[in-house]
């Protein structure tokens, strides 16, 4: 059996199908290397009485493939225009805080640096994160169109609206939300799917106002969900990181990060908050600055960082914007 019967090209006639064919009757699509390069096929049975008497493969290249991308690089273009908009807004504030470099610099101005540097970061990741996972999602489906699996395709690009909307919508209930902090959670939701972690996220509508600026607001909550992420992914299953921003009973506004890893050490908990001290690899980007700076910041503005156990949660607790 497998010997071709059609071919696009008469000389393959007669020679042995290249590929997978099912030793029960069922249709088959995988990715494979045939005679006319790499492409992704199915191949289905012929039945005729019940009994199977031949199997019919269609598929395309992916050469072919990558060719259709043309009308839809608009949504390419969007996601270009965004991350530039983001870089160019980064710039702007890095450049106004590494304007007095050649000065002597205040306490103050080299932690707003570092801020400044830190939430482009963790923004930067979250953004990638997003556009990585958007990609995919479209290769996906284009492939799907291309094999004409038109009802897949639809299910796959309306789960991806669904799954945004969802965090889409608690940001925007929320009265006094922040858009930069809401771009960030939905970039930082699909670097969670990316690493195979379970996002869950509560924003209550009545969130008071951050008294954080924009800059300060990521990097407290991005360096939170870093390290969060961070200690999921190298905990057991079943993996999670949960964010919370909620009004306490004296009108305060409290961010929760909690993660289903196995928790700091009690003999590291005093120092996790020192400047330059981390539990990861020496190589690790950012290495020791992070929850020093999250600290700092939070200590600014008149709030409190602490740490729970069980789940491991770290909790910021931001005063009253002043009326």
């Amino acid at each position: 059996g497998g010997i071709r019967i059609t071919h696009r090209d008469p000389e393959r006639i007669g020679e042995r199908y290249l590929g997978s064919i099912p030793t029960a009757p069922r249709a088959l699509t995988e990715e494979f290397t045939g005679t006319l390069g790499p492409s992704i096929r199915t191949i289905v049975p012929v039945e005729s009485d019940g009994s199977v008497v031949g199997w019919v493969s269609v598929g395309v290249t992916i050469g072919s493939i990558a060719a259709t991308l043309g009308p839809r690089i608009l949504v390419v273009i969007g996601i270009a225009a965004a991350l530039l908009a983001a870089g160019l807004v980064g710039a702007v504030v890095a450049r106004r805080a590494t304007r007095q470099v050649t000065g002597d610099l205040p306490a103050g101005a080299i932690r707003d640096a570092v801020s400044s540097f830190e939430s482009l970061r963790t923004l930067g990741e979250a953004l990638r994160a997003q556009t990585h996972e958007h990609g995919n999602r479209m290769h996906t489906a284009i492939a799907l169109l291309e094999l004409g699996r038109t009802p897949e395709a639809i299910e796959i690009l309306a789960e991806t609206s669904r799954q945004s909307q969802v965090l889409v919508d608690e940001v925007a209930a929320r009265r006094d939300g922040d858009p930069t902090v809401g771009a960030l959670l939905l970039g930082k939701a699909s670097q969670a799917k990316e690493r195979g972690i379970r996002w869950r996220s509560r924003i209550e509508p009545d969130a008071p106002r951050s008294v954080l600026s924009p800059v300060d607001a990521v990097s407290v909550v991005g360096n939170l969900i870093d390290n969060a992420l961070d200690a999921a992914a190298a905990g057991p299953e079943p993996r999670w990181v949960e964010i919370r921003m909620t009004r306490t009973e004296e009108d305060e506004l409290e961010i929760a990060v909690s993660d289903s890893g196995t928790g700091v050490p009690p003999e590291l908990r005093r120092r996790i908050f020192e400047h330059g001290f981390s539990t990861k690899p020496a190589a690790a980007e950012g290495r020791g600055v992070g929850l020093a700076l999250v600290a700092a910041i939070v200590d600014d503005a008149g709030g409190t960082l602490a740490l729970d156990h069980d789940p491991t949660t770290f909790r910021v607790i931001l005063p009253r914007r002043q009326a």
